[in-house]
């Protein structure tokens, strides 16, 4: 904040990077039931490769292993849950701060390789360190060695607020269905920010994220969590299936994506398209169930 707006009181603890640890299945259904979104991996590393459970080397596959999340700094682990405080951190509104902590800490800002993204990459222009230093950018000043700025920047540049819609393949009456009540989850690194899908399908999240964000399918509301077994590892039978659309950059406001699945019951598509399909009905019954009690016509 120093370095980018010549002054450091914004930066304030807002957020905590926690680790759990349920050791029963009723600790975990506990755990689950709270207002947070859990990862069964460390949220502080790049994932290189996508799979279907992460392997600590050290948690048994019938153990259940440390979940992370990044949660308010007021939050109460339920009790008898082992959990562990990670680090107090302050979560920037603002990119560009963002992306001066990472280049303080030695981190790439953001990758150009990100799978599925729609969006057109630009590279960052270098620093020309010869020009005078009151026509340097704050950023560029910083760089080349020069006095960072006294006075703040213009304001924040129009932020990118991602949405889209999601569907899932109806193989008998048409060809798609909006999925929708369906959580909705863009995490990068440590800032995650949620919503929900509305009875179109569309979402529309309400924090910005100007560089690379992974966004996810959590099949969990308020009416139902829908769950199924990954592999040998059982306790992930009462985690929410949860899809990962992909990793994108850009001015995304439009992206589409298409629950569909396939032949063999044990693929990974199929659960996904099982879990999205089970969404709607629970969706569709409560609906039902509603409108019938009160006598309105039924959708």
């Amino acid at each position: 904040y120093q370095l980018v707006y010549g002054s450091s009181t914004q930066a304030v603890e807002n957020s905590w990077y926690m680790r759990f640890r349920p050791t029963t299945y009723d600790q975990l259904t506990l755990l689950e039931d709270q207002d947070i979104d859990l990862f069964d991996y460390p949220l502080d590393y790049e994932i290189v490769q996508e799979g279907d459970y992460y392997d600590d080397g050290v948690t048994g596959a019938e153990s259940i292993p440390w979940l992370y999340a990044v949660v308010p700094n007021n939050f109460v682990t339920p009790p008898g849950i082992t959990s562990e405080l990670l680090q107090r951190i302050h979560v920037p509104d603002d990119y560009r701060v963002e992306n001066k902590a990472f280049q303080l800490t030695g981190n790439n800002v953001d990758t150009a390789d990100c799978a599925g993204s729609p969006a057109a990459f630009s590279a960052t222009a270098a620093c020309d360190c010869s020009t005078r230093q009151s026509a340097l950018s704050c950023g560029c000043r910083v760089q080349c060695g020069f006095d960072p700025c006294i006075t703040p920047p213009p304001p924040v540049p129009i932020t990118r607020i991602h949405a889209g819609g999601i569907t899932v393949q109806e193989d008998i009456f048409q060809p798609s269905v909006p999925i929708w009540q369906a959580r909705m989850i863009a995490r990068r690194f440590l800032k995650v920010a949620r919503t929900f899908t509305d009875n179109n399908g569309r979402y529309t999240f309400s924090k910005s994220f100007r560089n690379k964000v992974s966004i996810f399918i959590k099949f969990k509301n308020q009416n139902a969590i829908i769950t199924g077994l990954r592999g040998v590892r059982l306790w992930q039978i009462l985690f929410p299936v949860k899809i990962k659309m992909g990793t994108y950059r850009g001015d995304i406001n439009n992206l589409a994506y298409n629950v569909t699945g396939d032949d063999d019951v044990r693929s990974r598509s199929a659960r996904h398209w099982a879990a999205a399909t089970m969404h709607n009905k629970v969706q569709e019954y409560r609906d039902y169930a509603g409108a019938t009690r009160n006598n309105e016509p039924v959708r």
